[in-house]
């Protein structure tokens, strides 16, 4: 035989010194034993192995996207890293418990929140904070605290408001002026200007509105009595 090419099972019988040279060509390597090289192993296809013995700094190019289920075999150091994404942590995460009162951005276990509220809970004289004052034995709204914008609409009812606290100051239909009336519409209250000197109150089909008597015209008995309901 006198090209290794015809030999399609080819078998050393000792170590192949590479002698400076490489193995190159395209193919698989494949093999039930170790590999031990103190220098780089380059491939551009897949290298499949059981383990791996080294630190690992010279290994690029690893592909985590498309193991479904990676699993790690010890404690993974995160180096002053983070772990980024968008996602959950389906597991049951155990995490540092820290101080009492660590006001900060660190995980808050369940401990660290019974202590929380247990240390709060057994000082009463904890002050408050936001829109409460005094303390927790004794909280205290302050005046003028709760605005409008905090009522939501339809909380306060008629039942809420105390009789005679509401009046004329409290009422404005908008270019108030004295002598004006006010009467129903048959939907809200509504604003009739005052009339002009001389002139009567006189009702409607439903509304009230000033009329002017003519000149020479007399106000009848019956129209003194419609007058005097109207005017109450």
């Amino acid at each position: 035989m006198e090209n290794l090419i015809d030999d399609t099972t080819p078998q050393l019988g000792g170590h192949l010194d590479l002698n400076s040279s490489n193995i190159t060509g395209t193919g698989n390597i494949s093999n039930t034993g170790n590999i031990s090289n103190t220098g780089n192993i380059t491939s551009t296809g897949t290298i499949t192995g059981t383990s791996f013995v080294g630190d690992g700094s010279g290994i690029t190019n690893i592909d985590l996207v498309t193991d479904l289920t990676p699993q790690l075999g010890a404690n993974l150091d995160l180096n002053s890293f983070s772990i980024t994404g968008t996602g959950s942590i389906a597991e049951t995460v155990i995490g540092v418990t820290q101080s009492t009162s660590d006001n900060s951005t660190k995980l808050a276990t369940t401990a660290y929140v019974d202590a929380q509220i247990g240390s709060q809970a057994a000082n009463p004289n904890s002050a408050l904070g936001g829109h409460l004052s005094g303390t927790i034995s004794n909280a205290i709204i302050p005046n003028n605290t709760i605005t409008s914008n905090m009522i939501a609409a339809g909380v306060i009812v008629a039942q809420d408001i105390a009789p005679n606290a509401v009046n004329g100051t409290h009422i404005a239909l908008g270019s108030d002026a004295v002598g004006d009336t006010l009467y129903y519409n048959g939907t809200d209250y509504a604003r009739l200007a005052k009339g002009s000197a001389g002139q009567v109150l006189t009702m409607g089909a439903n509304n009230p509105s000033w009329t002017t008597v003519a000149a020479g015209s007399t106000v009848t008995e019956g129209f003194a009595i419609s007058m005097a309901i109207a005017l109450g």
